[in-house]
């Protein structure tokens, strides 16, 4: 399936970096003809919601229509991936085999805080030492038959437990913390992307992703651990 393999292009482009998830909203404004895995589909305008989950191996973009969810496949990406870099591609309909154009557009940008520091904390000790120890620990039961019964089963008696105090040395470890003081940066990717449709010279359908924003801390270097 072409079509499916545009719709997913998006999130192959940077398969890696949007946790081969991605979502947005599918603006139909004039009714499309899919060829889908299930024969040819017709999606009435409106605006759909769109999920598209991608393995290495395997993808699915799923459109909540007005009816159903229409679910498209495509088993092979790697093909697709090692193709498609981040940018902007154009395929035309003879090349999808489909009869309208694609247009796909991935833009990720990357940028660093200034370097600045922050308080952790740390493992700065372990401590072992022995330590007394009693427990009640059960060793019978105490047993009396119910008067009128034959004694045969379980039920027939009253049982209570019967408990020994039991003393030792145990071994236990103590742990310490601390803090310390670590070096770094603030690394932020922000992630968005366009996929449309293009029949006659005319966007008939585009694809918005919501705009995704991941940050993480980036360790340079550090204190050493203290109480």
């Amino acid at each position: 399936m072409k079509f499916q393999n545009l719709v997913l292009g998006i999130c192959l482009v940077a398969l890696a970096a949007c946790g081969k998830r991605l979502e947005g909203s599918m603006q139909v404004s004039s009714n499309l003809t899919i060829n889908s895995t299930k024969g040819q589909v017709s999606v009435p305008a409106g605006t759909y919601s769109t999920v598209v989950n991608a393995t290495s191996s395997s993808a699915t973009v799923v459109m909540q229509t007005q009816s159903n969810k229409v679910s498209f496949k495509l088993p092979a990406i790697r093909e697709l991936n090692d193709r498609w870099g981040e940018g902007r591609i154009y395929l035309k309909a003879a090349q999808i085999g489909q009869n309208f154009d694609i247009d796909l557009n991935l833009d990720v940008t990357s940028s660093d805080s200034s370097r600045t520091s922050r308080t952790e904390s740390c493992l700065y000790d372990t401590r072992t030492y022995q330590d007394w120890v009693c427990r009640e620990v059960r060793v019978d039961d105490d047993c009396r038959q119910k008067p009128g019964t034959n004694g045969d089963t379980r039920s027939d008696f009253n049982c209570r437990p019967v408990y020994r105090r039991e003393c030792g040395w145990e071994t236990r470890t103590e742990t310490i913390y601390g803090q310390r003081t670590v070096y770094g940066y603030y690394n932020t990717i922000r992630r968005s992307g366009t996929f449309k449709i293009i029949r006659g010279g005319t966007t008939v359908a585009r694809l918005l992703d919501n705009k995704q924003s991941s940050t993480n801390w980036i360790e340079t270097d550090s204190d050493r651990c203290r109480r």
